[in-house]
């Protein structure tokens, strides 16, 4: 079994300078300031540590952008790094979905327990792939236990899934994880809703809403999560608002 490799690769991708690239950019990165929000049904499993204050790009060893700078081939990913934070991010796992555990492995300890806090890397696909104000896209969560056991929560569904009403974003960074990497549910686009700032200002703003109930489906969507393999997938709603700090 091949475990999804995302860990190390966007956390050297997230510590990239804008400037280090700067001979090979058209356009700088986005820094963005990000809150996870509280949802009406069913509760949020994923918020802030601190509800009352923003992850924001250079306040408290926080790094959020954009990806518009990443050499010769951009993501336009937003992405929030906490990993060498002073802040932290909130899980609460449920059980895991009946039948996803079909490698007959236990659950991780923290699945249907307590709340934890967590350094964490959040990656929101191609947010800047659409001129639609309305699209899917996918997210992922890199999640360190203890400083000592790395996990991935993926919500990386096929490009064969997308639904019909709004148009799905292309992943860009081409990360394909591996072969059973939303089995066996693949429902878990994400929706997002975009609403642009005036020309040349700052405070475009996304809306990621990790609620979405597809229809004829009765559970939301389900984050597969990886460890040194998959251990199972996760009903995980989240809502998180995103603003660009500078001009897009």
């Amino acid at each position: 079994m091949i475990k999804r490799q995302l860990w190390i690769s966007t956390f050297l991708c997230a510590t990239v300078p804008a400037v280090a690239q700067a001979g090979k950019c058209i356009v700088p990165n986005v820094p963005i300031q990000a809150t996870f929000l509280a949802t009406a049904a069913p509760d949020n499993a994923i918020s802030n540590d601190d509800a009352s204050k923003p992850y924001k790009d250079g306040v408290s060893g926080v790094t959020a952008f954009i990806h518009r700078c990443d050499g010769s081939r951009a993501t336009n990913d937003a992405t929030i790094n906490l990993l060498n934070a002073q802040r932290k991010l909130t899980f609460q796992f449920p059980a895991a979905e009946a039948g996803s555990l079909y490698l007959g492995i236990a659950p991780p300890s923290f699945a249907g327990g307590a709340p934890f806090s967590s350094a964490a890397f959040v990656n929101v696909k191609n947010i800047l792939g659409t001129s639609s104000t309305i699209f899917y896209t996918r997210v992922s969560f890199d999640i360190s236990i203890s400083n000592r056991s790395g996990y991935s929560l993926a919500f990386h569904p096929p490009d064969g899934s997308c639904p019909s009403d709004y148009p799905c974003v292309p992943d860009l960074g081409a990360n394909t994880g591996p072969s059973d990497e939303n089995y066996p549910k693949n429902t878990a686009w994400v929706k997002v809703t975009y609403t642009p700032a005036p020309a040349g200002q700052p405070g475009a703003q996304w809306i990621v809403d990790g609620t979405f109930l597809r229809p004829g489906e009765t559970t939301y969507q389900r984050g597969t999560l990886y460890g040194k393999q998959h251990e199972g997938q996760y009903q995980m709603p989240f809502k998180l608002v995103i603003t660009a700090l500078s001009p897009l």
